[in-house]
């Protein structure tokens, strides 16, 4: 009878042991999208783009790329990440594309410090994706079909405070 028990109590460590691990492995597979809230700048010789984001409800976030050409707004869209079930979905509206209307993209890949989002269905982008480099660098890019190839326009942000 006490060889059963300790075969029964190694068995459950081993078990809650290999649970834990599991655990990590998946946690660090995971993009923490609350490592994009804040306000990310980027400057060209002749624009300056920034994005902001804030939690909106629970997890979901809310923001806002503009793009300032001296002290002009030339371009501003409306952004959301919300979720779909365990799915986060981007969605970007710019009032002058698409009917005025958001343009949704799925989660389709991610790690601990990338997320991509994908909507093959629409013209361009088709993908968006950010790379955090670290907590106060942020890699972003569009891609998608444009002239018989793809296209891929890269934004590399740093941290505002």
């Amino acid at each position: 009878m006490s060889k059963r028990i300790y075969i029964s109590a190694a068995l459950i460590t081993a078990l809650f042991s290999q649970c834990q691990q599991r655990s990590k492995v998946e946690e660090s597979k995971v993009f923490d999208l609350g490592r994009l809230v804040g306000r990310w700048e980027s400057t060209d010789a002749r624009t300056h783009q920034i994005e902001e984001w804030a939690v909106d409800q629970g997890k979901d976030l809310r923001g806002k790329g503009f793009v300032m050409e001296g002290a002009d707004t030339s371009y501003i869209e409306f952004l959301s990440i919300k979720f779909e079930g365990n799915t986060p979905v981007y969605s970007a509206q710019v009032s002058n594309q698409n009917k005025g209307q958001a343009v949704p993209f799925r989660m389709s890949a991610q790690s601990k410090d990338l997320i991509e989002f994908s909507n093959p269905e629409h013209d361009f982008p088709q993908k968006i994706v950010y790379r955090l480099q670290n907590d106060s660098m942020l890699q972003a890019y569009i891609e998608g079909p444009r002239n018989n190839s793809t296209t891929r326009v890269t934004f590399d942000f740093k941290r505002s405070k």
